[in-house]
């Protein structure tokens, strides 16, 4: 992993005695004669296409639609009660503090979906929202371009200090035919 302190500006190298035991065996396959460590003509010098610079930290960005990972619990209609779980996923492995929030447009109505979990290294952040008696939304589900907020929280590279980009930009949804809303409708009543 590169570190802070890692510069290389004309690229890594490595030398050709560069490989070695540390204790362990390198050995053919179902023989017992090592192999040969020394890399020769394999060895590499200042590969320009490999450069390093720990000072620097590209922060993470969306780069896929959100996904709504839960399913209407009757064909494509949420009920009153279930839960909208969406996730956005980012370029890198991200942390998340506080509690970001993610706006769900249900029918005309603004609805905040409230972080819910990520994974320790993971890229992808989840957030659920609850379906109220007043939510309709015959059209579907929308997420904007600008639904992802901080609240508050925050949302930086993982063990790194680069803010994340919030816009969705060209992956928002408009109008998910497949997560349509009836929050008159209870789970219940079938």
């Amino acid at each position: 992993m590169v570190q802070s302190s890692d510069l290389d500006t004309d690229g890594i190298s490595i030398g050709a005695d560069a490989l070695t035991l540390n204790g362990g065996t390198v050995r053919i396959s179902g023989g017992n004669a090592n192999a040969s460590l020394n890399l020769g003509a394999h060895a590499i010098s200042n590969s320009a296409n490999h450069k390093v610079d720990g000072s620097v930290e590209t922060a993470p960005v969306i780069q896929s639609y959100p996904y709504l990972w839960s399913r209407p619990a009757s064909g494509d209609t949420y009920e009153f009660g279930q839960v909208i779980g969406v996730t956005v996923r980012f370029s890198r492995a991200v942390e998340v503090g506080g509690a970001p929030q993610l706006a769900l447009t249900i029918g005309s109505a603004i609805r905040q979906a409230s972080y819910f979990l990520t994974l320790p290294g993971s890229r992808s952040v989840a957030f659920q929202y609850v379906i109220q008696a007043a939510d309709t939304d015959p059209d579907g589900v929308s997420v904007g371009a600008n639904a992802l907020t901080l609240n508050g929280g925050t949302i930086k590279t993982r063990g790194g200090s680069a803010n994340a980009t919030l816009s969705l930009g060209s992956y928002a949804i408009t109008n998910s035919a497949r997560r349509k809303v009836d929050g008159s409708r209870a789970l219940l009543s079938h």
